[in-house]
């Protein structure tokens, strides 16, 4: 309820600003994938966007020497105040970014494989999925260029991090061994180191750059 309660009063806040200020567009590319803003100014100093990025691109990992690959957390929804200090195209960010779903990975490993710290068969453990699970709204503090509230047309830049939490791991496998209790405790030791492999992902790094394009 926080989050819709959020975006509908940010969404709120920037229709208002369109009646009286300036209304822009901008397409980007970046960490968070492809994606594009509509923003409103209320000045030459302060503006807000908000944005929709989707991620077309897979990712990677390795765990117990299994290659698992999959899809990013998508869409990633942003709500953004910029401050351009002095009416300069170089402004302060703060907001939030809101991320839907959660990292899905996926691979099979062949021969044999470590789990834990003990060595089992792969055709006993079978296929191998991993989810990671982060704080879906995200606080947002970055800095940047241009964007949507600016006039006329430019380039806009972005970097900034959101604050996203450590990550919390679920390993599973379809294989015989998926019931073991033995084979559990060892896939728990897993998660742990997983998770600890992970942890610098609590600070998501947002790099984007693109065109914009405003008018009064």
């Amino acid at each position: 309820m926080f989050r819709i309660a959020l975006i509908a009063g940010v969404f709120t806040f920037g229709l208002s600003a369109s009646a009286t200020g300036q209304v822009g567009v901008a397409a980007h590319v970046g960490s968070l994938g492809l994606g594009a803003d509509v923003g409103f100014a209320f000045s030459p100093i302060l503006g807000v966007r908000l944005g929709a990025n989707v991620q077309p691109w897979a990712v990677s990992a390795t765990v117990s020497d299994v290659a698992l690959r999959g899809v990013p957390a998508s869409p990633a929804l942003t709500g953004f105040v910029d401050v351009h200090p002095g009416g300069s195209g170089f402004r302060l960010t703060g907001g939030a970014v809101f991320f839907a779903g959660s990292h899905q990975l996926d691979g099979r490993p062949a021969g044999t494989v470590q789990v834990g710290g003990i060595t089992y068969n792969a055709s006993l453990v079978g296929s191998v999925s991993a989810t990671l699970e982060t704080r879906s709204l995200a606080p947002y503090v970055g800095a940047g260029w241009g964007g949507a509230t600016r006039s006329g047309l430019g380039v806009t830049v972005d970097l900034g991090v959101a604050l996203q939490g450590e990550p919390k791991v679920a390993l599973a496998v379809n294989g015989p061994l998926a019931f073991d209790p033995g084979f559990q405790a060892s896939l728990d030791r897993e998660v742990q180191a997983f998770e600890d492999d992970v942890a610098i992902f609590r600070f998501y790094p947002v790099l984007s750059v693109g065109v914009s394009l405003g008018r009064p």
